[in-house]
């Protein structure tokens, strides 16, 4: 998977077994620009697969900060590989870019949580075929207003 903004080319490799390493790494290999940030993305660090990605990206592109990041995923591993479009002046310049992506991200995904959360309250309270309100709704109503 590619993603591409103004600045920032993301590519994204899913691994599940150690021999797509070699594969993965001629690919990243070949996309690479200068300086690029790749984040090692897995539920445990130390397995054979982690351990031979880690040792063959730092052979093959050694100018690369790697980064290993933990996920909950127990059957893959997933590599990113970050790096600037653009000529790049600063060092820090991958860095800031690859946080207002994933910060942009993170804003987009809490926004969906929130709407499928509604969408969901919504549903809980309302009846399906005749979208009015339901016995969920109007004992909520009356718990709220005691008076009535």
């Amino acid at each position: 998977m590619s993603i591409l903004n103004e600045r920032l080319n993301i590519d994204s490799f899913t691994l599940e077994s150690s021999s797509e390493v070699n594969s993965i790494v001629r690919k990243i290999k070949l996309i690479a620009r200068d300086k690029p940030l790749i984040h090692l993305i897995s539920f445990i660090h130390n397995t054979v697969l982690v351990q031979n990605l880690k040792r063959e990206l730092e052979k093959e592109v050694p100018d690369a900060k790697l980064v290993l990041l933990k996920h909950e995923d127990k059957n893959t591993t997933v590599v990113t590989l970050f790096g600037l479009s653009q000529e790049v002046t600063q060092e820090n310049d991958i860095s800031d870019e690859v946080l207002k992506e994933l910060s942009l991200d993170n804003s987009k995904k809490h926004s969906s949580i929130q709407e499928y959360r509604n969408q969901l309250l919504k549903r809980y309270f309302t009846d399906h075929l005749t979208d009015l309100p339901n016995l969920y709704q109007l004992r909520k109503d009356l718990e709220l207003n005691e008076e009535y």
